[in-house]
């Protein structure tokens, strides 16, 4: 009669875990056989009561939750927002209170807070701070700048890796002109943006020339002539340099944008008159501070 009862009061258990078990949500049925058991468990250990906590309240509890009220809750129209940002993010510091902070504050969380603001700058602004950074007294100070450096560095050489394996692969004509023309400029930004310097300089826009010459000679491009234009002034032959500026200016798409860069090939080779010439057509509104001087004392 005991066994029977026994046999019964499981059979129960077991059926009340497994009904249970199967009308639980998916996301509920957590754990496999070990939360099956976790329910048996809780019918065999705890008579009734655990049948009625498993088979009633779980189950009510889950399809039947209570309506949770937000009692200090207020309700806010979305305003209209504007289609472009309306403020600028200016960076910490300028150019020059950049520098004096460098100089001369003692403070050196004030130079590294000056040091990550070039974050902010363009890399032609900012490299050469960073580059003055490096001769800074503090480690701290000192090793933040040349990790910037190095980021920047890393990412073009990133690039000229990836461009060249791009090369090494068989591609039409016109795609290897383009990847011709980005490795040209890769290796222009190393040397113009100031990270490389001495002979290393040179052998970076030697590079650049050399890949902007391939480029051209597959497919003629007015960037890639004005590229190697810069480049060639850059390595000090203004008369290489002279001949794609030329081809550039001939173009009028490009015209205004070359005519600095032959004015400068023009006084490398000690034309003057030309130089008056080219300066004087530089339109008022292309002329930064230092074009501006320069066409003063040309005038």
């Amino acid at each position: 009669m005991i066994a029977v009862g026994l046999l019964a009061y499981l059979t129960t258990a077991l059926v009340v875990a497994l009904v249970v078990w199967r009308n639980l949500p998916s996301s509920y049925q957590l754990g496999g056989a070990k939360g099956f058991a976790l329910l048996l468990s809780l019918n065999l250990f705890l008579p009734v009561l655990g049948m009625l906590f498993t088979g009633i309240i779980l189950l009510f509890s889950l399809y039947f939750p209570e309506d949770q009220k937000a009692a200090n809750t207020r309700q806010f129209e979305v305003p209209d927002l504007p289609h472009t940002p309306q403020e600028e993010v200016a960076p910490l510091y300028s150019h020059g209170g950049l520098r004096a902070v460098l100089k001369h504050a003692d403070s050196s969380d004030k130079r590294q807070a000056a040091v990550l603001s070039t974050r902010q700058m363009k890399d032609k602004d900012a490299i050469p701070i960073l580059r003055l950074v490096l001769n800074d007294l503090e480690d701290d100070v000192r090793l933040l700048a040349y990790s910037l450096l190095d980021q920047k560095e890393s990412r073009i050489n990133a690039n000229i890796y990836y461009l060249n394996l791009l090369l090494g692969q068989k591609t039409g004509v016109d795609r290897k002109a383009r990847i011709l023309r980005k490795l040209a400029e890769c290796y222009w930004e190393l040397g113009y943006l100031g990270i490389t310097e001495g002979e290393l300089k040179r052998f970076v826009l030697a590079e650049s020339v050399r890949y902007g010459e391939e480029a051209i000679s597959i497919a003629d491009n007015l960037a890639t002539r004005l590229l190697l234009g810069r480049a060639y002034l850059a390595l000090d032959d203004p008369g290489a340099a002279r001949e794609h500026l030329l081809f550039a200016f001939d173009s009028n798409s490009a015209k205004q944008q070359v005519l600095p860069y032959l004015a400068e090939a023009a006084f490398k080779q000690k034309r003057y008159n030309e130089v008056k010439q080219y300066l004087k057509d530089i339109p008022q509104v292309q002329q930064n501070l230092a074009l501006r001087a320069v066409k003063e004392y040309w005038s």
